[in-house]
């Protein structure tokens, strides 16, 4: 059962949470990207590349690649926003938030977490690109603000998200990832 207080009060602590990669780089908090804000942008981005992977003929669930992308982060309402170099280095990160979403925000919830992680599934494919396409994204518009220490972020999403676009299904939306690379480079 999906705990809807705890859903809640995940949803009030994303939206007050900076994403810890771009203040390490130096993005004041006052104008630092919310998890909550990130986790928004990821979940528009998957129903785009969903919709048009569907529209491609691929049979890939839009619900579900939105529904991967909206929890993929809501763990960190209560473990805090892990960069990703420590997620790569330590064990077991990946299995913290799948605990803690089971223990705070039901099994449900946990379920998709878990999806999102072992990344098996073509919508849990598209979601992750998703996910990697936002914080290019938001790394594009800092940089073009000045905030030139983001440069390391924007290049590995870039590279992340082309080295996911060459994995199948998603090489049939290529196109449509450099569209959004190339729009997010004139913000």
């Amino acid at each position: 059962m999906v705990e809807i207080d705890n859903i809640l009060d995940s949803i009030r602590a994303v939206k007050n949470t900076v994403r810890t990669g771009w203040m390490l780089r130096g993005i004041p908090a006052s104008i630092g990207e919310t998890v909550a804000e990130h986790i928004f942008e990821a979940s528009v981005i998957a129903y785009i590349l969903s919709s048009e992977l569907k529209r491609r003929n691929v049979d890939v669930n839009v619900y579900k690649v939105v529904t991967l992308a909206m929890f993929h982060d809501l763990p960190e309402a209560f473990i805090g926003d892990i960069v990703k170099h420590v997620k790569e280095v330590i064990p077991d990160t990946r299995r913290l938030e799948e605990n803690i979403a089971r223990e705070k925000l039901g099994n449900e919830v946990a379920e998709l977490i878990r999806e999102f992680n072992e990344m098996q599934t073509v919508e849990a494919k598209v979601a992750r690109l998703a996910e990697t396409l936002a914080t290019y994204v938001q790394g594009a518009r800092y940089l073009s603000n000045g905030f030139s220490y983001v440069v390391d972020i924007v290049e590995n999403t870039l590279e992340e998200a082309r080295k996911l676009t060459r994995l199948e299904p998603l090489s049939k939306i290529s196109d449509v990832v450099e569209k959004i690379v190339l729009k997010a480079k004139r913000v």
